[in-house]
């Protein structure tokens, strides 16, 4: 099982690639519905093998997170409710329905059901076996994401020597993006300006998203697995230096508030330095969003037309009708993940999304742990999610598929694992 997920989790990694060499290099921008779902159903089928053939473990794991589950079923009812109420026809109430829960829904659903791939793998094994297993996640996931990142690197590399060999794959050209044309071979600032990195990813903002969920966990492992590699600490530094090619002010705001939890104790014995330190961070972020002062006031516009969208009709819009449904059939863009949703649910959805969460780190709160990296490791993703929700407010953060499976597979199996343990 364990192995079918890591190969999942290789695959999505190259997802972007694959799916634009298929979509727009073999078939010519046909049959994209198709193939973009493909790892929805391998991944469903996945989830699907492992309750029927493990159903005592499936009714424990039930059991053990009712809560979530009934937030869960809850959402879907609530959304399918809404989006019957604002699109009467069945085609398109189909597809809104499908967009919706993609995008606001879905990325819980992938955390609970790799919650459940990890309840199962760990809890019929030993101690020993199950913290060695464990560990060799980690560091598969170690090596994953060090693969991401180089492999991004040398894959945009090429974009910029050959570009006549990405074209003939599949890419575009240095366009906007649009829903039902290949994609940008890469982004540049305000579409004419200075090239954008965005990896694997397909673009900027989603690579940006990747490292804001996974920088605790890798900064950890680096500072606790091996003291003395002093220069993976200079390479992670060197990491946010090249960040800065994306242009996205949010991966700055995400990594600093990682930063921030992976050197807490720092921070508590040197409180004087770290608040000189932290105000200039402070500063250099006011700093730069006067630069960027013209996307600045275009965010808070968007935000005050979707809050105003909100509050004429706060019941529902349905699902799919803001956020990234706008490449559909959406007309609401609040780039901003919360008003997304309360647009999509209505007024009931902050209520279940703080329930849900507040119900799994109630649960992570209680699990007993030690200082090794083994035991925190669930804290540091944790940590990464809470990165991702400020990253929220500016930004649809959980849009990217890819992003969804990389980040949440890896918690949820934490999370799943040391709930068995309990």
């Amino acid at each position: 099982m364990l192995k079918f997920i890591q190969y999942f989790l290789i695959s999505i990694s190259l997802y972007f690639i694959w799916h634009t060499i298929l979509v727009f290099g073999i078939f010519d921008g046909q049959y994209k519905e198709i193939i973009s779902s493909l790892k929805e159903l391998i991944w469903l089928g996945f989830v699907a093998t492992i309750i029927l053939s493990n159903r005592s473990r499936f009714k424990a794991y039930i059991q053990k997170t009712k809560i979530q589950v009934l937030i869960l079923g809850l959402f879907v009812i609530l959304g399918l409710i809404t989006t019957y109420f604002n699109i009467p026809d069945l085609n398109q109430f189909i597809k809104n329905t499908i967009i919706g829960l993609k995008y606001g829904w879905y990325f819980m659903f992938v955390f609970w059901s790799a919650g459940l791939a990890g309840f199962i793998l760990f809890s019929q094994t030993s101690k020993e076996k199950f913290v060695n297993n464990y560990i060799n996640w980690l560091q598969f996931l170690t090596r994953l994401s060090w693969f991401i990142l180089i492999g991004g690197l040398l894959i945009q590399g090429t974009k910029v020597i050959f570009p006549e060999l990405w074209y003939q794959l599949g890419f575009g050209g240095l366009n906007i993006y649009k829903q039902w044309i290949a994609p940008p071979l890469y982004y540049l600032t305000q579409h004419d300006g200075i090239m954008r990195l965005s990896g694997l990813f397909s673009g900027p903002n989603n690579f940006a998203f990747w490292i804001i969920g996974l920088f605790p966990f890798l900064w950890a492992m680096r500072l606790r697995k091996d003291e003395n590699k002093w220069w993976l600490e200079k390479a992670w530094l060197l990491l946010l230096s090249v960040l800065n090619l994306g242009r996205v002010l949010l991966v700055w705001i995400g990594t600093f508030f990682g930063i921030l939890a992976a050197k807490s104790n720092w921070i508590k014995n040197n409180k004087f330095i770290s608040g000189i330190i932290i105000g200039g961070i402070v500063g250099f972020f006011g700093y730069i969003t006067f630069l960027k002062w013209d996307s600045t006031t275009e965010h808070f516009t968007l935000w005050l037309e979707a809050l105003q969208a909100f509050l004429n009709k706060p019941w529902w819009y349905g699902l799919g009708s803001s956020g990234p449904g706008i490449h559909w059939n959406g007309s609401l863009l609040p780039e901003n993940y919360y008003l997304q949703i309360a647009l999509d649910y209505g007024r009931l959805w902050p209520v279940l999304f703080a329930l849900f969460w507040t119900s799994i780190f109630g649960q992570i709160k209680k699990m007993q742990y030690t200082k090794s990296v083994f035991n925190q490791s669930i804290l540091l993703f944790s940590t990464g999610f809470v990165c991702m929700l400020v990253a929220g407010i500016f930004l649809h953060v959980f849009e990217d598929s890819m992003v969804n499976y990389l980040f949440f597979i890896p918690w949820g199996i934490a999370y799943g694992a040391r709930l068995s343990e309990k």
